[in-house]
């Protein structure tokens, strides 16, 4: 496995390693709404759970002080053997520095916490590497183009055209080539199969029902309504003449839509700028536009309501009770999210496996 390639189960190191880390990615414990966000492919690395198998640690090995990293001895030669195969140092240090960076200031003490998880992650990776090829696991090109599709779908937009900038920017973010993340998807994908093959992953139809059943709080839906706003924008903390004004403008504005002229002209006329239709529901943060919202009849206009962007008049056009979602409406949805975390246990357990029989050598410097 190239040391590029093994960037997306690295990255977790650091993070787990500092004070804003990400906790240890859990099993989904609920499902999304039918409104689901769309999942990264693969899952995120856990940080690296300690070495078992049978293990053995070098006490001394020889390695180079960092000089503009004290308390950090930059190893030299192999960090770990995983089944005989060694793991070079020239993988750990360039994590370690993609990581952490050369002359960076960081406590002896969490140097030596990023280390150890650098390298659980590569001895996982490792053992991974070795079981696929055990398995005599593979990616067709075809597999791997599929894979890549799906995840450049994160950068288009609802009418289907690519966003460069965005995926530029996240290479940057994440100093990344087209060329190192293409090897992080493949390793991915060709991961995948592996949980496939040594995995169960079959999600039944009484899960998801039960499932259902168990989180009913989830499938309810707030009363809502939807309004076409027209909004006359002034700063909330603007003089009182500043907001008359506006109040006046927002009242003649009212005054044409309520005798029935077109919504459309008259926003272009009095607003500034068009503005689609707004989902209100309980409880929203927009009180001022809640309150009055659910208090009107569909197609009714609003006298002028003042919140802090500005002063809205809206019409209401409609007008949804609170009902709690059908099994048949969320099934798809409960079927991912079990999957997602079946999947997630299956290769915690895959690995948990791997590491009891294999025969593992720390070299890290003491």
């Amino acid at each position: 496995m190239s040391s590029t390639a093994t960037t997306t189960l690295l990255a977790a190191a650091l993070l787990a390693s500092t004070a804003c880390s990400r906790e240890e990615p859990k099993p989904p414990a609920a499902p999304p709404t039918t409104q689901v966000a769309e999942r990264s492919e693969g899952k995120p690395p856990a940080p690296a759970a300690p070495l078992e198998g049978k293990k053995s640690v070098v006490p001394t090995q020889s390695g180079v002080p960092d000089p503009n990293l004290p308390g950090f001895v930059r190893p030299v030669s192999a960090v770990a053997v995983v089944n005989q195969v060694e793991i070079p140092a020239s993988k750990f240090n360039e994590e370690f520095d993609r990581l952490v960076g050369r002359g960076a200031k960081v406590p002896q003490d969490r140097i030596k916490r990023i280390g150890q998880n650098i390298l659980g992650k590569l001895v996982e990776a490792e053992l991974r590497r070795q079981a696929i090829e055990r398995e005599h696991i593979t990616l067709t090109e075809a597999e791997f183009d599929a894979g890549y599709k799906e995840y450049l779908q994160r950068w288009v937009s609802t009418d289907g055209k690519f966003n460069e900038e965005q995926f530029n920017a996240f290479l940057r973010h994440g100093n990344l080539t087209v060329e190192t993340l293409k090897a992080q998807i493949r390793e991915q994908r060709i991961q995948r199969k592996l949980v496939e093959r040594l995995g169960k992953l079959e999600v039944t139809d009484a899960e998801t029902r039960e499932f259902y059943e168990q989180n009913a709080q989830t499938w309810l839906e707030r009363e809502s309504c939807d309004v076409r706003p027209l909004l006359l924008r002034v700063p909330e903390n603007a003089p009182k003449e500043e907001i008359d004004r506006a109040r006046a403008k927002a009242a003649s504005a009212r005054e044409e839509l309520v005798k029935g002229g077109d919504f459309e002209e008259i926003s272009k006329r009095y607003s500034d700028g068009p503005m689609a239709p707004i989902h209100i529901t309980r409880g929203s943060p927009e009180k001022e536009l809640e309150e009055q919202a659910f208090t009107m009849r569909v197609g009714q206009v609003s006298q002028p309501i003042k919140t802090r962007w500005g002063i809205y008049v809206i019409r209401l056009l409609e007008r949804r009770p609170e009902r709690k979602k059908g099994y048949d409406e969320v099934r798809e949805d409960i079927r991912r999210t079990l999957s997602a975390r079946k999947f997630y246990l299956e290769d915690r357990r895959i690995v948990d496996e791997l590491r009891r029989t294999a025969t593992i050598e720390e070299r890290l410097p003491q």
